[in-house]
C-alpha cells in the first residue's frame, strides 16, 4: 500500500455487487491509514456509528422501535456486540441469533424473511447498496462540487483536519436533508 502510493500508483472501481468505491485507500490497513497525510495535514475519520444497522432503519420503518433508536443514536453495539450484529448483518438465518431475536423480534423477522426470500448476501447487499447511494453518488459529488478533500472509506470519509469541522456540519445538514438519522463521529477524538 505504502509503496503504490509513494510510487503513484493508483487504483479505482466500483464494485459491480455492492456498488461500494474500492480504491487503495479502502483495502489498507487502518494502522497505515491512520499515518496518512494529504497537504501535510493530518487525515481526520468522520464515520457513522454502526452504520449498516443506521441504514437499515433508514429504509425499513417497521422495525423494533428500541432497534431504530438505538440504531440512530449509534448505540447498538452497547447493547448487542459488533461482533454478534454482524454475524446478524452478513451470515445466514442462524439458531445462535436467537439472543437478538429475543431483543429485537420484529427487526429480525424482517432480516430472516429478507434472508430467506433473496438469500443472506442480498440483505447485506441492500444495506451496502444503499449505504453507497448515499456516501458515493450523493454525498462524495457535493463535498467534491464543493472543494473539499475528501477520501470515502465505505460508511466514513476521511477529511483534512483544518476542514473537519465544516466538512462535519456539511454532512450532517446533508444527512437532515436526506432524514437519515445516524451518529456522526470523529473518531480521531
Amino acid at each position: 500500500s505504502k509503496f503504490d502510493i509513494e510510487n503513484g500508483i493508483f487504483r479505482i472501481s466500483r464494485n459491480e455487487t455492492n456498488r461500494r468505491l474500492d480504491y487503495n485507500l479502502t483495502n489498507m490497513k487502518k494502522e497505515l491509514i491512520d499515518f496518512l497525510l494529504f497537504d501535510g495535514e493530518e487525515l481526520i475519520e468522520l464515520d457513522i456509528a454502526n452504520a449498516q444497522f443506521a441504514i437499515l432503519s433508514y429504509i425499513i420503518q417497521d422495525l423494533d422501535t428500541e432497534f431504530i433508536k438505538l440504531s440512530q443514536e449509534g448505540n447498538l453495539y452497547k447493547l448487542i456486540s459488533k461482533k454478534e450484529m454482524f454475524r446478524v448483518a452478513f451470515d445466514k438465518v442462524k439458531k445462535e441469533q436467537d439472543n437478538v431475536r429475543n431483543i429485537f423480534p420484529k427487526t429480525m423477522k424482517f432480516i430472516d424473511n429478507y434472508k430467506k426470500e433473496n438469500s443472506y448476501k442480498m440483505f447485506s447487499n441492500l444495506l451496502q447498496n444503499t449505504e453507497s447511494l448515499i456516501m458515493i453518488d450523493n454525498l462524495l459529488n457535493k463535498l467534491i462540487n464543493k472543494g473539499y478533500d475528501v477520501f470515502p472509506i465505505h460508511d466514513a470519509i476521511r477529511v483534512k483536519k483544518s476542514q473537519s469541522n465544516e466538512v462535519k456540519l456539511f454532512i450532517e445538514e446533508f444527512f437532515r436533508e436526506i432524514n437519515f438519522k445516524c451518529l456522526l463521529r470523529d473518531k480521531n477524538l
